[in-house]
């Protein structure tokens, strides 16, 4: 397991009907290594961390992490106060999010069309731009 694989992970895990609660707290998780069977996250706030007890007891939970990684793969997790863990999949989502963001505004602001419209009505402006759903963790920076 590394980095990417493991925000893979919980990305996809995420993504299953009702594992929303399951993996918000894995999601806030950086990743800090393994050693054997044992993959280690770490959290830059207590609050997540308050409820993996209960995330990791779950059944289906232990399911994934067995079909994903091998029987017998646990958690563990602690504070990472100095950030080794690098980014979470959550803060990789919202960076992803806000590169394509910028990316699509500006496409949209160099466009023709979008040019005629604001010449024909001067002062006419891009509110926002339609920013498709992330449907997988490509790679981590």
């Amino acid at each position: 397991c590394d980095a990417t694989r493991w925000r893979r992970f919980v990305h996809q895990f995420g993504q299953q009907e009702g594992m929303g609660v399951l993996s918000a707290p894995l999601a806030m998780a950086g990743f800090l290594g393994t050693e054997g069977q044992t993959i280690s996250i770490g959290f830059l706030s207590s609050l997540p961390m308050r409820q993996m007890d209960e995330v990791t007891s779950s059944a289906v939970l232990q399911t994934a992490l067995h079909a994903s990684f091998g029987e017998g793969t646990s958690l563990t997790w602690l504070m990472d106060r100095d950030g080794k863990s690098g980014r979470s999949l959550l803060e990789e989502l919202r960076l992803q999010r806000a590169e394509r963001r910028a990316e699509l505004e500006e496409r949209a602001t160099n466009n023709d069309a979008v040019a005629r419209v604001q010449d024909t009505f001067p002062g006419a402006k891009i509110i926002d731009v339609f920013l498709p759903e992330n449907l997988e963790i490509t790679d981590v920076r």
